[in-house]
């Protein structure tokens, strides 16, 4: 598949739209690019999520890279000439899919996207156990704060620690309103 293929079969995806980002090509969908033109010779940018990155660029070095400036970002560059052009085209439904609307995808036939960003909170409760954005809590408040105030995720320790964002921001404490 050539460049130029690649941009037209981007376009043909519903609110596909013809874009430029940083003096290069792009297309977007509801303003956000899913496939940019790269500095690196022979390769296009396509914007997708982390694991789906990991996984071609593990099955497909060859094809499926990325520079410092894409580390750690849900994308990856394509050595278009290089990557098998069924898989490149359905990395761009992929990348289509993550932008377009719920009705769009459903216009369309693909239904919900898969990957890890797509989970509805449900969906997430049901596959890992935990509920949506459930994560470690980082510590609040200083060592002396979280003995005065017991375990570091205690409600009173994180009540506190808002009182504390509310006192530098406004001037005031929040229990009872009085002045610092």
């Amino acid at each position: 598949m050539t460049r130029d293929q690649m941009f037209a079969y981007a376009l043909t995806q519903p609110g596909a739209e013809d874009s430029t980002l940083h003096g290069g090509r792009c297309v977007r969908v509801r303003g956000h690019w899913i496939v940019n033109d790269s500095r690196e010779p022979g390769s296009l940018a396509l914007a997708l999520d982390r694991e789906t990155v990991d996984f071609l660029m593990e099955t497909e070095p060859q094809a499926w890279f990325q520079t410092p400036h894409f580390e750690g970002w849900p994308a990856v560059l394509v050595r278009y000439e290089a990557a098998d052009d069924d898989r490149l085209r359905e990395q761009i439904d992929k990348a289509w899919a993550r932008r377009a609307t719920k009705a769009q995808r459903k216009a369309r036939g693909s239904g919900e996207p898969s990957g890890p960003s797509f989970a509805r909170p449900k969906d997430r409760l049901r596959e890992t156990g935990e509920p949506s954005g459930a994560r470690e809590r980082e510590p609040v408040g200083s060592a002396a704060e979280q003995v005065a105030f017991g375990a570091a995720g205690s409600p009173d320790l994180r009540r506190f620690a808002a009182c504390r964002r509310m006192t530098k921001a406004e001037g005031r404490c929040c229990a009872g309103g009085s002045p610092v």
